[in-house]
This record gives structure tokens, C-alpha cells and sequence, in this order.
């Protein structure tokens, strides 16, 4: 909830009139474009159908250049074709035609369209103009939070991974991939090995399901506590350690130097009970207990304390930019914070954003999860 309260005041930061220079450098912008929009659209209203889910009025840069399109738009939902004439008809009508700069702006604007068909080139150009001023905006924002000196660093460091995601999200290329392309990935990859594939070390259940790969997300449940959740997410990491694939186990529920205390006691070959019961070890345990720890990895990596997908996503960034991550352990699901007015909500997007770091970084992501015992007599646990 803090980390939500500072993402939204860093968001709500005013800036600077978009016509002002930052820095002695305008922002980027393109009237060329903006005005072969308007003018495509003046010359061929089937622009529309290109241009709908494209193009939104608030991406152009110009005052005047926006107004138009917006007026434009309302023209052509009430199924009025937009031509000067009754473009300009509207506007005089509202009182904003000299404010877009007169019919004399408005009837040049077809006269300087190089091609009409080129319609969705013009407007991804205003689109990632629009998207480069976003991430100035933000990075403006991040910037005056940290002159401030209010909130402690990782805390904006990871406002900003949650701002700067939004904006990938947002202005993302959504034109796919073609199934040639596809199908020539699989090939090459196929050549290559398959890619990464992270085993359970449960011969019979790896032989069916034939491993985790990158970009999937496997969910580790059962319907009560102390079955092994935990204890399997655990084993899936140390076996793929084993075989060389490295990975960040985020842990919500146990601190870093407990979680690893299993591991520790099988590897010195002692009783489990009492890594709960200190007390009881004696030198020799502790002798093997020393000897275990310094042959424990020093590449795979325990996030503990509290938990959320925008911390987790900055943690496996680093490691995979050190080429360290290989498969990323989340346990459990109702101890990592996500946007949700509701407990669904929250589960919801706990299960997006962990199958976003999955496709995000090329790796598997498995996410333990309690199943649901708030159920009324009769009813499914879920």
C-alpha cells in the first residue's frame, strides 16, 4: 500500500507546460505528422478504421492539432463525414475555429499530405513522439522525488520500475509474431537444446511434464498448510542449481537464513529437527554444518521480507543482467502485493505479473499458492 501511495504521488507531479523547453531542448514532437494525420483523415474518412485503435487525440503534441482530431472524431462517431465543410462548420459552431487556426489551416492540411495510404506510418510517429514525452514526464517525476529526499531510494527506485513498466505496457508494439517466424524460432532454438529446462528432481513427474521452459508459469498448490509446498519449490531450485541453472527464490513467508536451513541440514547429513532447536547441535554437527554452508551456491539468490511484483521484477533484472537467472521461485501468491480492490483482484494480477517476468526475462516462474479455505460447507475449494 506505501509503495501504491508513492507511484501515485510521483504520477501526479505537475510538469511543465509541454511547450516549454526542458533543459534548453524542446520535447520531442512532429507537426509534420500531426498534420498528415488530419489531413489523410480530411482526404479519405476510411482513415478512421486505420487510425482507431492506433491513435489517441491526447498523443498529438499541438493544442490545436488535438482539438481538431478530438472534433473529428465526435463528427465521424455520429456518423457525419468529415470534410472542410462541415469540419469546419462544427468548429465555428463551438467557437473553437480560429483557436485550430481558421479555415485557411484547416483546407491546407489536405493540400499537404504526401500519400494517404501512409496514414499508419504518420501516426506511429506521433505515437512514439507521445511516448518519449511520457518517459520524460515520469523521469522528471522520479527526478524532483529523489531531490526531495522524502522517501527512502529502493522505495522510488521501485516506483520508478512500476511507472517506467506501465509505459512499456502502454505504448508496446501489439502486431505479433508471424507463424513463420515462429516456427523458424522453435527450429533454431530447437537446434540449440530447447532452451532453458528447469526439473523437479521427482523422476516420474519430469518425465511427463518434460520440465518448466522459459516464459511458462507452473503453480504449486494444495488444499492445507505443512504438505510440502514449500518444501517442493525448494527441491525444484536446488535440483536445477545441480545441474546448472540458477535462480531467485522470493520468500514472503520465511526469512532467507530459515528457508535455507533444510537444504543445510540434508547436506551435513543432520537431524532437521534441530535446526529448530540450536541448542541440541553438537561439534560435530556443527563442524558439518560449516563445511555444508561454504559449499552452498554463490550465484542463486533468497529475496525475503516483504514482497511485491514490482521488487521482484527489479531483483530478477539484476540477475539476469549478470546472466545468473535461469527460473524465478514466488512463495506464496497472498504475500506479494499487487494493485486490487479486491482479494481476486490482487491474486489476479500477483498471476500476471509473474507471467509477465516469465516472458519478460526468457525464463520459468513457479508460483506457490494456498488454495482458498474461506468456503462454506458444500462448496469447491479454489
Amino acid at each position: 500500500d506505501e509503495l501504491k501511495e508513492i507511484v501515485k504521488k510521483i504520477a501526479a507531479r505537475e510538469y511543465a507546460a509541454e511547450e516549454e523547453p526542458v533543459k534548453d531542448r524542446k520535447l520531442p514532437a512532429s507537426s509534420d505528422a500531426e498534420r498528415a494525420v488530419l489531413g489523410s483523415v480530411l482526404s479519405d474518412n476510411s482513415c478512421f478504421e486505420l487510425l482507431s485503435e492506433k491513435l489517441k487525440c491526447s498523443e498529438f503534441f499541438t493544442d490545436k492539432h488535438r482539438l481538431l482530431y478530438t472534433r473529428m472524431e465526435e463528427l465521424h462517431k455520429t456518423g457525419v463525414a468529415v470534410d472542410l465543410v462541415t469540419l469546419t462548420d462544427d468548429l465555428r459552431t463551438c467557437g473553437e475555429l480560429e483557436t485550430c487556426g481558421g479555415t485557411a489551416y484547416i483546407s491546407a492540411l489536405s493540400d499537404a499530405v504526401p500519400k494517404v495510404t501512409n496514414v499508419e506510418h504518420y501516426a506511429k510517429i506521433i505515437r512514439e513522439k507521445a511516448a518519449l514525452r511520457q518517459i520524460i514526464h515520469t523521469c522528471h517525476s522520479i527526478q524532483e522525488a529523489s531531490f526531495e529526499e522524502t522517501e527512502e531510494p529502493s522505495k522510488i527506485i521501485a516506483s520508478a520500475d512500476v511507472l517506467l513498466s506501465q509505459i512499456d505496457i502502454q505504448w508496446g508494439e501489439e502486431d505479433g509474431v508471424t507463424l513463420r517466424a515462429a516456427a523458424l524460432r522453435w527450429i533454431e532454438e530447437s537446434e540449440k537444446g530447447g532452451g532453458i529446462r528447469a526439473y523437479s528432481g521427482i523422476p516420474h513427474l519430469d518425465e511427463e511434464l518434460g520440465g518448466a521452459r522459459e516464459g511458462e508459469i507452473w503453480v504449486i498448490t494444495a488444499s492445507k498448510t505443512g504438505v510440502g509446498k514449500t518444501l517442493m519449490a525448494d527441491q525444484i531450485m536446488r535440483h536445477s542449481c545441480l545441474s546448472g541453472l540458477h535462480g531467485l527464490y522470493c520468500s514472503g513467508e520465511m526469512f532467507a537464513h530459515h528457508l535455507v536451513s533444510r537444504g543445510l541440514a540434508t547436506d551435513a547429513d543432520v537431524w532437521h529437527s534441530k535446526m529448530r532447536r540450536p541448542e541440541e547441535l553438537n561439534a560435530d554437527d556443527r563442524m558439518r554444518l560449516a563445511d555444508a554452508a561454504l559449499r552452498q551456491c554463490d550465484i542463486c539468490s533468497i529475496l525475503d521480507g516483504e514482497l511485491s511484483i514490482a521488487r521482484i521484477r527489479i531483483a530478477a533484472r539484476r540477475k539476469k543482467k549478470k546472466d545468473q537467472l535461469h527460473l524465478v521461485v514466488i512463495d506464496y501468491d497472498a504475500l506479494v502485493d499487487a494493485p486490487g480492490k479486491t482479494d481476486l483482484e490482487i491474486q489476479m494480477n500477483v498471476v500476471k505479473g509473474a507471467k509477465r517476468i516469465a516472458m519478460q526475462f526468457h525464463v520459468p516462474v513457479f508460483l506457490v499458492s494456498q488454495l482458498n479455505k474461506n468456503i462454506k460447507p458444500g462448496e469447491m475449494v479454489t
